[in-house]
């Protein structure tokens, strides 16, 4: 499978040592002992999608079946496309486990290297993960329980607190590949091609494809952009070159106004918790949701991120008092007309 190609990948690149498997980066606390919390959390209804990956998860060796040392609590959550999504509750397990310093690229490094005109495609990789195997003495600190049995993961999980700065690091090189012939930005399992023309974009498009499948890495087709464009989302934004404009995408603009309705509804009632008013300030500052585009002058960077400097400021400005909150919000963040009475119902 993929890990066996990855594998060869790494000798060649002198890394021959993670081929039998990668050593989970344990902290002073050192690896746990005990075993845990082997709770499974589905229901009937979600037993046969269950079912279902597990029986694909030990065929692509990413599990087996086998006693560990410790266990983590799974459970299912649905995804965009009508599946569902294997999630190992790794808290307590990341509590062991040594931070990697690592540098990821951002929606920065995007404005900073678009330019007027250019031409973009995106590609998505699913269960880019599982290509990285974990040394089978690891293997037992990555258990779970599912219909009565015992299981290992035998690859990197989601979760996991280094899983990032591992994958980004191992991708390193193998992406030196295609940044030889484009610009590239690249954020964990999802990538963005630019190109100055629409044919050299598809030439990219050729070449990006067959050094990823060479490498067995799956493309999510369904949520790959492969036919050069001057507008798509990417990191949750719409990026357009011929205007040289970014806006909040419309799924994230959607998400960022439901949650908005909802907090108006508690707030109106006298119901609004620490909590809540917490939620609503992590998306709107981590996912930047000002319903308005910016104008990218040059590459961009200057009007992009003073942009948003102005906006973290007029968040604090407003937050301090709950009276004042969404006043201040609804002026700010040009909310399309919501009020708190139109919330109310």
């Amino acid at each position: 499978g993929g890990a066996k190609k990855w594998a060869r990948e790494w000798e060649n690149l002198g890394l021959a040592h993670i081929t039998k498997g990668l050593q989970i980066p344990w902290g002073s606390l050192g690896p746990l002992s005990g075993k845990g919390l082997n709770i499974c959390t589905y229901t009937k209804a979600d037993a046969a999608s269950l079912h279902k990956i597990l029986v694909d998860g030990i065929q692509k060796q990413i599990f087996v079946q086998a006693k560990a040392k410790f266990y983590s609590p799974m459970f299912l959550v649905p995804i965009s496309d009508g599946k569902d999504r294997f999630i190992l509750n790794v808290k307590m397990l990341n509590k062991h486990i040594a931070q990697i310093p690592f540098k990821m690229e951002n929606h920065t490094v995007v404005a900073q290297t678009l330019w007027k005109g250019s031409w973009l495609i995106k590609f998505d990789l699913t269960e880019a993960y599982s290509h990285i195997p974990i040394s089978e003495i690891d293997q037992q600190y990555l258990g779970f329980e599912a219909f009565g049995n015992s299981f290992r993961y035998m690859t990197l999980p989601f979760g996991i607190t280094c899983a990032p700065a591992i994958f980004t690091k191992l991708m390193r090189p193998k992406l030196a590949k295609i940044r030889s012939f484009a610009q590239t930005v690249i954020y964990m399992d999802d990538g963005l091609i630019i190109s100055p023309t629409f044919e050299e974009a598809k030439n990219s498009t050729v070449r990006t494809l067959q050094i990823l499948q060479a490498l067995d890495l799956t493309i999510n087709f369904n949520k790959s952009q492969l036919i050069p464009t001057q507008k798509l989302d990417f990191f949750g934004w719409e990026w357009e070159t011929q205007e040289m404009s970014v806006k909040l995408s419309q799924l994230r603009h959607q998400e960022a106004l439901s949650l908005v309705k909802s907090w108006l509804k508690l707030y109106n009632t006298n119901m609004v918790s620490i909590k809540n008013l917490a939620r609503l300030i992590g998306v709107l500052q981590l996912r930047k949701a000002k319903i308005v585009s910016y104008r990218l002058i040059a590459h961009g960077s200057k009007t992009f991120n003073g942009g948003w400097k102005i906006f973290r400021g007029q968040l604090r400005e407003a937050l301090p008092s709950f009276s004042r909150a969404f006043e201040q919000l609804q002026m700010q963040v040009l909310l399309d007309g919501i009020t708190p009475s139109s919330t109310a119902t």
